[in-house]
């Protein structure tokens, strides 16, 4: 997976997306340290370890889940203009309640997915990722994401 991530990574950097290509070597050294981690907790205390990550994977499930049905929803109902502003800033603020790193991976690979499959305009694209940045850190403690 941390192969196809690189070579994302390279895509990006080669479409001249060099912040987005940034942040997703970040991710990928963030994703290889925990993993690192995760072994030696693993080795140390396996039982404990065990689950902690079934709790990351429900996290994780959680996570992708809720960027699913924001999805959905998004689908139904009039075209507002700036509605699917609205919708990748909610479902991302909500979802990185659970995961903020599968909420970031999913965002980042649902809008080169659109732009290899679908054609979307690059600039579109990066105000996509602009306002999943924006759900994320509105995610509080406190926060209702609405």
């Amino acid at each position: 997976m941390i192969k196809e991530l690189i070579k994302l990574a390279d895509y990006l950097d080669g479409c001249g997306l060099e912040k987005e290509a940034t942040m997703l070597d970040d991710m990928i050294k963030e994703e290889s340290n925990r993993n690192r981690q995760q072994a030696r907790q693993f080795l140390a205390n396996p039982i404990s370890s065990t689950i902690s990550a079934l709790t990351a994977a429900k996290d994780m499930a959680l996570s992708a889940g809720t960027l699913f049905s924001g999805y959905m929803r998004m689908q139904v109902g009039p075209n507002v203009k700036y509605r699917d502003k609205y919708f990748h800033c909610v479902s991302h603020c909500k979802a990185s309640k659970y995961s903020k790193m599968t909420s970031e991976s999913f965002g980042l690979l649902k809008e080169i997915k659109d732009g290899l499959l679908k054609g979307d305009d690059p600039e579109q694209m990066v105000y996509d990722m602009i306002a999943n940045d924006v759900g994320r850190a509105s995610m509080g403690e406190n926060s209702d994401c609405s």
